[in-house]
């Protein structure tokens, strides 16, 4: 089961997804608030199915990463 997302730091919304973007030869994976459009720390990953879901795991860890 994936580990709960804190709250956005900024704006308190629990709209939160995974967001993707395609760097020349990797994806970079973040966790994004819909509300406010921050986004948290990123992961580098590639194309493999399995990196990607590694990938988001860690984008959650980072996200839920603060003081």
């Amino acid at each position: 089961m994936a580990e709960e997302l804190k709250p956005c730091p900024f704006c308190g919304s629990d709209d939160l997804c995974p967001s993707f973007h395609k760097g020349e030869h990797e994806l970079i994976v973040c966790i994004a608030c819909d509300a406010c459009d921050v986004e948290g720390p990123s992961v580098i990953a590639t194309d493999d199915d399995n990196d990607r879901t590694v990938a988001i795991r860690k984008a959650r860890a980072a996200w839920n990463k603060r003081k």
